[in-house]
């Protein structure tokens, strides 16, 4: 069980690029494991380090403003190539837990919601004016975050509704997976099974001879 989410606070780090596939999130050659965890030193490695290692002090989240990040603030079309599940690993385990985008790569988007990263699609203008903000010095790079109202606030006074299926909600906020969510409904299962014996029982006859 996944500690559960219905609210989130955080340093918002900006990264308006747009097309940023998951092998740039997460190259294949640093994925050693299945384990979900270990991965948030080698996020973004291409954009990070440089060629010895060391940090690209330009790079946003290797900015001591943004160092801290729980929010990912990003272009469109976010997390598209690959369907590695790596990517979403590997955000979390760095300490981000929602990214903010104009638009997603499907399978991403699907990935976040199974391991509890919030994605939320606002859209090219919503987008760019919270980029706009988080980069200007005098405003603090801060956003909340309430999943049962599925409403982002920022330190500025905006308010942006969004919109995530009502399934995936209901896991983030008791801390469920998609198992946890079929044994939750397990006697509407019974039901189904019982009744949908009485209806087809031929569909069972392989299964007795």
């Amino acid at each position: 069980m996944i500690v559960p989410l219905r609210s989130l606070a955080g340093v918002a780090a900006p990264l308006l690029r747009h097309n940023v596939d998951t092998d740039t999130i997460i190259r294949s050659r640093d994925i050693s494991t299945t384990a979900k965890t270990g991965f948030g030193s080698r996020l973004f490695a291409c954009w990070r380090y440089a060629a010895d290692g060391s940090q690209r002090e330009e790079f946003v989240l290797n900015r001591p403003r943004y160092r801290s990040a729980a929010f990912l603030v990003a272009g469109s079309n976010f997390g598209c190539g690959s369907s590695r599940e790596a990517a979403v690993w590997a955000l979390r385990d760095h300490g981000i837990r929602s990214v903010v985008a104009i638009s997603f790569g499907s399978i991403f988007f699907k990935n976040c919601l199974l391991n509890h990263l919030v994605p939320i699609a606002l859209g090219r203008q919503p987008v760019l004016e919270i980029v706009e903000k988080l980069e200007q010095p005098s405003v603090e790079p801060r956003l909340s975050l309430d999943v049962d109202a599925c409403v982002l606030r920022t330190a500025w006074g905006r308010t942006h509704r969004f919109s995530l299926p009502e399934c995936f909600l209901e896991m983030l906020r008791t801390g469920s997976d998609p198992i946890d969510a079929t044994l939750a409904r397990i006697e509407d299962i019974d039901v189904f099974d019982a009744e949908d014996r009485g209806r087809r029982p031929w569909m069972l006859a392989s299964s007795r001879d």
